[in-house]
């Protein structure tokens, strides 16, 4: 679940149950929460690209936890730290400072968990259909109509999307997904489908 889900909502999560002082949770549910943030700083390709407030939580967490009452979390905790350490080295130096001297000792001379798997090659990006270009009337999700305005790779997700300009205000934006502008258009008038998705109109 935790690989599949890459959800900012997982992240809260640790971050609220990981320390007794927030949430007063019992020793097994924050032993899991470390866990639950190793797993995350492990295996989830993207946890770079995590936005800065996600960012300070996972730190905030794995912080509270070496300092656990309970040695099984503070051991699951260690294992965290040195996986944060190989994203965001500065960040763990700050949590090393922040952290009892007795902690930070036992850190640098704990063992490091092993490296992230590698991750494995960006999938092939299927390109559109050739009929299907920019300024393209398209009929889309469930009988939508509208124009292409984009067609290319995004940062919200793999693969080769197509931004489609709706004619009535039945969409999700404006061409702004994750605060990235991709196209321009009106309010509610712009969606992402995938190529297979958009059919042209004779």
């Amino acid at each position: 679940v935790i690989d599949s889900t890459r959800s900012k909502h997982l992240v809260g999560a640790v971050f609220e149950h990981a320390s007794v002082k927030r949430a007063g949770k019992a020793p097994f549910v924050r032993e899991c929460c470390a866990a639950y943030a190793l797993q995350i700083l492990r295996t989830w390709d993207d946890v770079a690209r995590l936005h800065d407030n996600e960012v300070r939580q996972l730190c905030a967490a794995v912080s509270d936890l070496l300092e656990d009452p309970a040695e099984r979390a503070r051991a699951a905790a260690r294992d965290a730290y040195h996986a944060l350490a190989e994203v965001w080295p500065d960040r763990a130096q700050e949590i090393s400072r922040d952290v009892d001297p007795k902690i930070a000792r036992l850190l640098l001379s704990s063992k490091v968990v092993p490296e992230r798997p590698p991750t494995p090659p960006p999938p092939t990006v299927e390109p559109p259909s050739p009929r299907v270009a920019e300024g393209t009337r398209v009929k889309v999700l469930k009988n939508r109509t509208g124009t292409v305005r984009f067609i290319g790779e995004t940062a919200f997700s793999s693969g080769a999307w197509v931004g489609v300009e709706l004619d009535a205000p039945d969409g999700k934006h404006d061409g702004v997904v994750d605060g990235k502008r991709y196209f321009t258009c009106a309010a509610n008038r712009g969606v992402f489908v995938r190529a297979s998705q958009a059919q042209t109109l004779d």
